[in-house]
């Protein structure tokens, strides 16, 4: 460089590995002339007074219509009281960064939020913080009986549309609304049963209990115990027609508590009735999750499945809520059971506990399981110990479920929100500081203000006008970790 040269002091507010896009000027552009001047480092004699000179740290020198920007090392007084020496070393990021383009990276970290855990949050406490909150679907303590029966004086029903889903059934439906603190203080129920007790029902199929379904729009009728005249008042029945299968579906909204994914978390759904399902962190994103239960009318199994806001499934489910046999009131050799014989076995109505084949079971806490070979140790300490609920989400094959409804009085309708996560005290500093983890390949900018970019193995690109130190130290600055304020 020959002749003189235009320099401007500066106040920079930060060094590497942060970035401002504004830095101060210090006085006037005064001119220099060139001494030690490099492209990289040097120094250069300037005549200016110490104070002016000592406010700054920061350097820009102009020749041609080219600025590079440097760092001032240290000052070097020479002669006099306004001749000093600066020393520097140039910033090549802010000098080529008009020259340069990023393009596709492999991304560690960046300023947009993932879903990935951050391993840079950390924490004293060596325990995670669990909140565990109790919810319903809507009616707690209700479930619907119900009773399967023979048509009346069968002669000219017409079946030629089925009253239940799926597959036809030869039989009539009736369901009753009951509490399940007091089955038999319903009228309908404790009719029913003085009925059966006292007379043959052989027009009786079947009774048992399914979660709660709305059955207020069901038509009234009295259900036949037998064709002499004997019958119960105040069911619902089914209709011969039309489509019943939304019947049997309800969806319950959860609420997704907020920074889970920001920290090691769990977003868990016990259903004591069924099992537990983990709810996978890409769904944690949302703000709020569909739990959909679908009953199984001929059989009371219960679905419970993850599903979007147009009930869309997700691929997240278990069932349970059931006996794997459907106890028999009629003759067992002259009745089919809604013609799903070869998928039940079958039992003669009895104790809860010998309905699955004879079975030993044995209940610890809150019940036990229906054919899972498995003991579940009740919600209460299931939900209350972190890593039964980290193997209950991951290692079961077989869900636990409780043997039918009279061991699931005390959780009828109801499931428990289980979130776990760790104690962190960084976490504001981590995600202002750091940015949030990528870990993938991405076409990338330079941050804007407030963001966060780190690089892995970075290779700019540049228009060939930027000299190779300095490409080496850019890749090397993005590697590290650049903070942009």
């Amino acid at each position: 460089m020959d002749g003189l040269l235009e320099l401007q002091l500066y106040k920079n507010p930060c060094y590497y590995p942060k970035y401002s896009e504004t830095i101060t000027p210090i006085g006037a552009p005064f001119t220099v002339t060139p001494r030690n001047l490099g492209l990289e480092s040097g120094y250069i004699d300037v005549g200016i007074d110490f104070n002016t000179l000592t406010q700054a740290n920061y350097l820009g020198i102009t020749n041609q219509n080219f600025t590079f920007y440097a760092y001032i090392d240290r000052l070097e007084h020479v002669a006099g009281e306004h001749h000093f020496r600066i020393i520097y070393h140039v910033d090549p990021l802010r000098t080529y960064k008009d020259k340069i383009t990023l393009g596709c990276q492999y991304v560690a970290r960046n300023s947009t939020p993932t879903l990935l855990y951050d391993e840079l949050l950390g924490g004293d406490s060596p325990y995670p913080e669990i909140t565990i909150t109790q919810t319903d679907f809507g009616h707690p303590n209700s479930r619907v009986l119900v009773v399967q029966a023979h048509p009346q004086d069968a002669v000219g029903e017409d079946y030629a549309t089925s009253n239940t889903p799926v597959h036809p059934t030869l039989y009539d439906f009736y369901l009753k609304k009951y509490d399940v603190r007091n089955p038999l203080g319903t009228s309908p129920i404790n009719q029913f049963f003085a009925l059966c007790r006292e007379f043959d029902p052989y027009l009786i199929v079947t009774a048992y209990s399914i979660p709660w379904i709305d059955t207020t729009e069901l038509t009234s009728s009295v259900l036949p115990i037998n064709n002499e005249g004997y019958y119960a008042e105040g069911w619902g029945k089914l209709p011969s027609s039309g489509r019943q299968s939304d019947r049997f579906g309800y969806t319950k909204l959860i609420s997704t508590p907020e920074g889970l994914t920001k920290v090691d978390s769990s977003f868990t759904i016990v259903i004591p009735t069924a099992g537990v399902l983990q709810v996978p962190i890409e769904l944690l994103q949302f703000d709020y999750v569909y739990l959909r239960r679908d009953i199984d009318v001929f059989t009371g199994l219960v679905n419970y499945q993850l599903v979007d806001e147009n009930d869309r499934a997700y691929g997240y489910s278990i069932r349970g809520g059931s006996v794997n046999t459907i106890p028999i009131i009629g003759n067992p050799e002259e009745t089919y059971i809604s013609q799903n014989q070869n998928a039940l076995s079958t039992a003669l109505i009895g104790d809860v506990a010998t309905i699955a084949g004879g079975a030993a079971l044995t209940a610890t806490g809150a019940g036990s399981l229906a054919g899972g070979g498995m003991m579940l140790m009740g919600a209460k300490n299931l939900i209350s110990r972190q890593a039964q609920i980290k193997d209950a989400g991951t290692s079961y094959s077989n869900p636990p479920a409780f043997l039918g409804s009279a061991l699931a009085h005390r959780y009828t309708d109801y499931f428990y929100i289980v979130t776990k996560k760790s104690r962190v005290e960084n976490e504001q500093i981590v995600h202002t500081e750091k940015g949030y983890p990528q870990e993938r390949i991405m076409l990338t900018n330079f941050p804007s203000k407030g963001g966060y970019l780190e690089t892995r193995n970075c290779n700019i690109e540049t228009d060939g006008s930027v000299p190779v130190w300095a490409v080496t130290k850019i890749n090397q600055i993005f590697d590290s970790g650049l903070k942009v304020i």
